[in-house]
């Protein structure tokens, strides 16, 4: 597997970026996981948490702001991307997963982290999304291929 997709089904969204307008949103994002923050005011596309549902990842970022400063960009809410294992314990395929807290911030260069996802937690997600390949062995700090199913 790879991370490509077929167009025609590709589900990409505009959106406005961020928690705050001041965050620097740039290229170096491009891939990185988000979710919906339905609770702010400003119901912005926001960098993945721990513990949050994944709701697409970014493909674009635009060179200008929109409401008030925040920045502009868009979002696929489907399809494949690479994230890194950070579970206490190794990924396998067919695992789910949700957002985990991320040690990269928002405008550095870097993958987005990720959590299993079992249990209550699981049935919870709205949107779900697996492993379906292994860049080695799903081991802690590893990269995973993950698709929303």
């Amino acid at each position: 597997f790879e991370p490509k997709v077929d167009l025609d089904r590709a589900d990409i969204i505009d959106c406005a970026l961020g928690a705050a307008a001041s965050e620097a949103w740039g290229s170096n994002d491009i891939g990185k996981l988000v979710y919906l923050e339905a609770a702010s005011a400003d119901a912005n596309y926001q960098a993945i948490a721990d513990a949050t549902e994944i709701n697409g990842f970014i493909v674009s970022v635009e060179p200008f702001t929109v409401n008030d400063g925040f920045k502009f960009g868009s979002i696929q809410r489907n399809g494949r991307v690479w994230v890194v294992n950070a579970d206490a314990g190794a990924l396998a395929v067919g695992d789910y997963v949700q957002g985990a807290a991320q040690t990269v911030a928002v405008g550095t260069a870097g993958k987005s982290k990720v959590k299993k996802a079992t249990g209550a937690t699981l049935e919870a997600l709205n949107f779900k999304w697996r492993v379906i390949r292994l860049a080695t062995n799903g081991a802690v700090g590893t990269e995973v291929l993950i698709e929303r199913v």
